[in-house]
């Protein structure tokens, strides 16, 4: 059994479930309807699509419209239908992996899966963990942050590929043995003094600036453990590029960069992967209730407008207004992060490490226009070494199970001995069903 990897791939603002799940056996197609079938009053969509509401399990699944890209890996995949998120609405965005009703203000109750997990895999590696982002907020937040050390302190990650890179591979090009040797011995001796300088300091503070200060502390000792591992022997990519072919310069922020900064982002974490240097990751595409735009797919509609837009009918249509062009803008955007979930497994595959890893693409909800989180759309691809039965759509029987149970399954699969997970009363029943 070779080495546990993690990754969890996670967007915000729902999916349009009606072209998400492959249809049952028996069923077609989801098909827009006619305008004329919906009452302009009324939500053309039903509240929690799903293609049942018992369990069913189906290894000849026909790809929908949004999952048709991940048609090439469906032996590596589980469908998970009908999977609950702990936390509804918005603030489900930090709920789906730490299994808990955030704090609105102050964020997560309790670490996230990946922390957990990095806890166990991640201590021999340069980085327990790495988080990469795609247009994210450079401060953490219930709307802002997936993942979360412990009790409200959230992580924000990492957007600039460049910035990434130079935190990667900067020391490993470019150095001898024995200057990467001094440089990490110089590196100790200010670790040590400012470590004894703390320990003084620590005396004197009263209760919750203790608790405070032993966060800076932890903070502090990661990069002591950090410092305390060689260099791995790897080669080493060639940094981002900050210059277009016509040498003008390249702004990562820019919406009309998304496609090229997720590929390199995608690389960055693959590689890191590959060599070692972490064997857990979480890579976030926008944020929360994020008004991001998509120009490259020719959809000019805001992303959080069209979660609820692509949920109802008009209530102008009179005017001439066609609600199934924001259908058909919220499958493409839906599609787009099919995509790069796809990209992460091929590429994960292209270094052979998927046999022994879990990948997790998860949403914060399931229909956003009545910010419901009901019958998340989850995939996991992987089997983490035989433990997971993958090629299948899992549909299990509604309102039974929620993420958390998933979460559990997923902790077990890296050799966590772990019975439950996050909240209490998150915990369902096991996922035995997924099992091999």
């Amino acid at each position: 059994m070779g080495t546990k990897r993690f990754i969890a791939y996670c967007q915000p603002l729902g999916s349009f479930l009606e072209q998400f799940w492959p249809p049952a056996p028996g069923q077609s197609l989801y098909e827009f309807p006619d305008l004329s079938e919906c009452d302009p009053a009324e939500e053309c969509r039903t509240k929690t699509f799903r293609t049942g509401e018992t369990f069913m399990e189906n290894r000849d699944w026909v790809p929908s419209e949004i999952l048709a890209p991940l048609d090439v890996h469906r032996d590596d995949l589980l469908l998970l239908e009908n999977i609950d998120n702990y936390q509804n609405s918005h603030p489900g965005y930090t709920g789906m992996l730490t299994g808990y009703k955030p704090d609105k203000d102050l964020g997560a109750e309790g670490p996230s899966i990946d922390q957990v997990i990095a806890r166990e895999v991640g201590s021999d590696t340069l980085f327990s963990s790495l988080h990469f982002g795609i247009r994210t907020k450079d401060r953490p937040g219930t709307l802002f942050s997936v993942s979360w050390f412990g009790r409200h302190q959230g992580i924000v990650p990492e957007k600039d590929p460049r910035a990434m890179w130079m935190r990667l591979f900067a020391e490993f090009s470019g150095s001898d043995a024995s200057e990467a040797d001094q440089l990490l011995a110089e590196r100790r001796s200010v670790l040590d003094a400012a470590l004894g300088q703390a320990s003084s300091l620590e005396r004197r503070l009263g209760v919750e600036d203790r608790r405070k200060f032993d966060q800076f502390l932890t903070a502090f000792r990661e990069v002591e453990r950090r410092i305390a591992l060689a260099p791995v022997a790897c080669a080493v990519p060639e940094i981002p590029d900050a210059e277009d072919s016509t040498g003008g310069a390249i702004e990562r922020g820019d919406l009309d960069q998304v496609p090229f900064t997720t590929n390199d982002q995608i690389e960055l974490m693959v590689l890191a992967m590959a060599c070692d240097l972490t064997r857990v990751a979480t890579f976030q595409m926008a944020f929360e209730a994020t008004n991001m735009l998509h120009p490259w797919l020719g959809v000019s509609a805001r992303w959080h407008d069209l979660s609820h837009n692509a949920a109802k009918a008009p209530r102008n249509a009179d005017e001439g207004y066609d609600w199934r062009n924001d259908m058909c803008d919220y499958v493409k955007i839906s599609r787009f992060n099919a995509e790069v979930y796809g990209q992460i497994v091929q590429r994960m595959k292209d270094f052979d490490l998927l046999d022994d890893a879990a990948i997790l693409w998860t949403n914060s909800m399931a229909n956003g226009a009545n910010h419901n989180s009901r019958n998340l759309p989850l995939v996991l691809a992987g089997s983490a070494g035989g433990f997971f039965d993958t090629g299948r759509h899992v549909r299990f029987e509604a309102g039974k199970h929620k993420i958390n149970d998933l979460h559990v399954s997923i902790l077990q699969s890296m050799g966590i001995a772990a019975e439950t997970f996050g909240a209490e009363d998150g915990n369902l029943g096991p996922l035995t069903e997924l099992h091999s």
